[in-house]
Formats: structure tokens, C-alpha cells, sequence
């Protein structure tokens, strides 16, 4: 990713760079022409200022103060003055070509290179210099070839650093981008497609920059809302698979029973007056009733329906806690009741209540298996809600088990269908509660059944279905 970002910027930048490098060595002698040209400028004042004085020794004092050569022409080109000294012999300090004169006298202004053998190469600026009564004279200026050089040289120089300081600049924004914003949303669009794809546990890194960290936080939210309902549709299409199996058992089983039930009372009635053999056909009859009853039963709670009642949430729990405590005992387990004071009662259907908390007690004995104790638990909590806890001394349960106990059909015993919690749970929904299932630090595990308790005037009386 940053080089992605950097090499295309680096290319960019040093293009730009290198047009600035070339429009300023263009710019060079612009910049070279104006400097001369301020120095004419300044020579002329200098001559004005002392009446048109242009002696030996007033061009000297000229010499020192512009710090170049000056030469005088007449205006037919040949020199009359000069600060050359030794060098007067050389062909430039004698004469103006004749060109050079026509350039002078139609712009007012020439300027020539000069590169002879065993000389400094330079430039040398021209210019008339109207003396007002006095005869005009041409002014001439000779500046060194290396003062031009050195200026472009300066710029170059000074571009280079700027180039090189931008560039730095450049690799340590970029670099510092590609980190800490371009990186984390590279991990997150590859999070997103590895979640599209159904992959359920995606991980993201830790960043520091605060909108990208939110970012991932609203994510990893998505994903577990997302999850949840994922398991939600899951456990719906399970349970209604259940609900499907069930009431195709059900159809199956009441054929054959009713024939059963027809033939047990039409023998019942055949019987008569012989008491032992109608005793026979009463027990047949009573029991095709009783399995009539046991699948009606199983249908109701596979449909889920609820009938809301007030009731007592203590009595509930002290039924229950007798019913399992012959089968307690028998396993030297200890039932421990510990019933909140003041309770309100809730609007429930108390043998659903019973059947949740008749399986949670039978489960925690046969975690717990011989020996140990296990605590029902009743109270109040601040959100309105009446709870019931059952803990067990049993060996806990891992985080595998927990993420999937509530699922249809998942159990970690030899026999049974995995239903029992399954539909446990849905009950408690069905009330406007929850179920949950958690690990103790003490050890062993912890049920606790919430349930909304119920509001002053309000009878709560009705069907609740799925």
C-alpha cells in the first residue's frame, strides 16, 4: 500500500520539480539582464551626479562602487576611456563592431558575449549615455561569464534542497497515511469480504487513529448483532423443523392410538358383567388416554404457546424443588432454597415456568453427578424483572458449549434430542423474558430464568404463541 501511494507521488512531484528547475535556469538571465541592467542604472546616476565628469579618476571611483570593468566609447565606437588597464590592447576595448553600434543606437540598449583566449569570458552591456550640452558617449559595462553561472547555480542549488526536503516530506506523510488510515481500512474492506463470504469470527487490529478505531468498533458490533441473528434464524428454521417432525409424529401416533382407544372401550363394553378381563380393557383405554395427553403435550411445547396467569414465582420453585428431591437424595445431592422476601407475582403459565425450571434442576444434577449442593435462588432486579438462579457445584461448562446450549438439537449427553433447553429458552421468550447460562467463578454453573413481573392493574391474563 505505500508504495502504491508513494511511487506515483514521487513521479509526480519530481516532474514538477524539475519543470520549476527548468523555468529557472530559463529565468537565470532574465533574472542576470535586470541585475546589469540596474547596474547601468546606477553607473549613469553616478556620472550625472558628478555634472558629466568622465575622467580617469571619476571612472575609477565609478569602478569601486558598480565592482565592475567600465569602458567609454565615442559614438562612432571607439574607446576613449577605460578601467582595463594592461588589458586595453584586446580587440573588444578598442572599437564597437558596427552591428553592435546599430543595436545601440536603435534600442539603447546591446548586449554581447566575449570569449577570447587568455581572458575571463564575460558579457559586455551597452548604453548611451546622454550627457544633455556635453557630446554623448556609449557606456559600457563588462561583467565576468561566471556571475550568471553562479546565480543559475545558487537557484539550482536551492531548488535541489527544496526538492529533496519535499520528497522527505513527501515519504513520511505518505508513509504515516499508509499507516495509520490506509492500512486499517485495507484490513477492515478485507474483514468485510471475508464476513460476506461466511466466515463468522473475523479479526480486526487495534489502530490508535480515533475515527478509524470507531470505525472497526461499529463493525465488530455489525458482526455480533449480525451473528446473533444469524443463530436466531437458525434456531427458528431448527425449531420450526422440530414443529414439522412433531406434528407428523403426532398424526402417525393418534391413528393407530384412536384405533386403539375404539377397540379398548368397545371390549370394555363387551365385558360387562366380568370384572377381571374389563379391568384389562379399562387399563388399555386409560392408557391410550394418557398417550393422547403425552402428545398433545409434546405439540404444545414445540408450538410454544403460552397460557398467562398471575402466579407465585416461591411457590413454583418450592413445587419443583419437592418433586426432584427423592431423585436428589438418591444421588446425595443437597436442594438449597434461598426465596427472596416480597416477591411479585408475575403473569406466566406456571406448568411452562415449572417444565423450564424442572429441567434446569434435573440438568444440574446430572452435571454435578454424586454429592455436592444446588442452590435455587429467587430476587428482584432493578430493571423490574423477577429472576430465578440455579447453581450447581458441577465441573462448569466450556465456551463452546455455552455459544451453543440454547441451539435445537445440540446436547453433550449419550441419549435425548438436545430439545430441553432449545425450548426452555423459547418459552422465556414467549414471556417477555430470557434464559441464560453462565459459568460460576466459584465453579460449577450458574442458570438464571428473568421474567417480567407483573404491573399493578394489569391482569396479564391470555395466550401467548409463537
Amino acid at each position: 500500500m505505500f508504495r502504491r501511494f508513494f511511487y506515483p507521488t514521487a513521479f509526480v512531484t519530481i516532474c514538477v520539480i524539475a519543470v520549476i528547475s527548468w523555468t529557472a535556469v530559463q529565468s537565470a538571465r532574465s533574472i542576470w539582464e535586470m541585475s546589469a541592467d540596474d547596474k547601468l542604472k546606477t553607473a549613469i546616476a553616478s556620472v550625472l551626479s558628478h555634472e558629466g565628469e568622465l575622467t580617469p579618476l571619476a571612472l575609477l571611483r565609478l569602478r569601486r562602487q558598480v565592482q565592475l570593468d567600465i569602458l567609454v566609447y565615442d559614438l562612432q565606437g571607439r574607446a576613449v576611456l577605460s578601467t582595463l588597464g594592461k588589458d586595453t590592447n584586446v580587440a573588444y576595448a578598442k572599437v564597437i563592431p558596427e552591428r553592435a553600434l546599430e543595436e545601440i543606437f536603435s534600442r539603447g540598449m546591446y548586449i554581447r558575449s566575449i570569449k577570447e583566449e587568455n581572458l575571463v569570458p564575460s558579457r559586455q552591456i551597452f548604453t548611451l549615455l546622454s550627457l544633455g550640452d556635453q557630446q554623448n558617449s556609449i557606456l559600457s559595462l563588462l561583467i565576468p561569464e561566471d556571475l550568471p553561472r553562479d546565480m543559475t547555480h545558487r537557484m539550482i542549488w536551492v531548488i535541489g534542497v527544496t526538492a529533496a526536503s519535499g520528497l522527505l516530506f513527501l515519504w513520511v506523510a505518505v508513509y504515516n497515511i499508509a499507516r495509520w488510515v490506509v492500512d486499517p481500512i485495507e484490513d477492515l474492506t478485507r474483514a468485510f469480504s471475508r464476513f460476506s463470504s461466511g466466515e463468522t469470527e473475523v479479526p480486526l487490529p487495534v489502530v490508535k487513529v480515533p475515527e478509524i478505531a470507531l470505525l472497526m468498533d461499529r463493525f465488530r458490533e455489525m458482526t455480533r448483532e449480525i451473528r446473533k441473528y444469524q443463530r436466531k434464524i437458525q434456531e427458528t428454521e431448527r425449531l420450526a423443523t422440530a414443529g414439522v417432525v412433531a406434528a407428523a409424529l403426532a398424526h402417525e401416533i393418534r391413528n393407530p392410538l384412536t384405533s386403539l382407544k375404539l377397540a379398548g372401550q368397545m371390549l370394555e363394553q363387551s365385558l360387562e358383567g366380568r370384572p377381571a378381563e374389563r379391568s384389562r380393557a379399562e387399563i388399555i383405554v386409560r392408557e391410550a388416554n394418557r398417550l393422547d395427553r403425552i402428545v398433545n403435550d409434546f405439540l404444545g411445547r414445540v408450538k410454544g404457546e403460552v397460557m398467562l396467569a398471575p402466579c407465585d414465582l416461591n411457590a413454583l420453585v418450592l413445587g419443583v424443588a419437592e418433586a426432584v428431591r427423592p431423585d436428589a437424595d438418591a444421588r446425595g445431592i443437597e436442594i438449597c432454597l434461598e426465596l427472596g422476601e416480597d416477591m411479585r407475582e408475575i403473569s406466566a403459565d406456571a406448568e411452562k415456568i415449572e417444565q423450564i425450571l424442572w429441567n434446569l434442576s434435573r440438568n444440574a444434577m446430572e452435571a454435578m453427578g454424586k454429592g455436592g449442593r444446588i442452590t435455587i435462588r429467587t430476587m428482584k432486579k432493578e430493571d423490574g424483572m423477577v429472576c430465578v438462579q440455579v447453581d450447581d457445584e458441577g465441573p462448569g461448562l466450556d465456551e463452546k458449549v455455552l455459544r451453543e446450549v440454547f441451539r435445537p438439537f445440540f446436547t453433550t449427553k449419550g441419549e435425548g434430542l438436545g430439545l430441553g433447553l432449545s425450548l426452555c429458552s423459547q418459552i422465556a421468550r414467549r414471556h417477555g423474558g430470557d434464559l441464560t447460562l453462565t459459568n460460576r467463578q466459584e465453579g460449577g454453573a450458574r442458570a438464571e430464568l428473568c421474567l417480567p413481573a407483573r404491573r399493578p392493574g394489569v391482569s396479564g391474563e391470555g395466550v401467548r404463541d409463537a
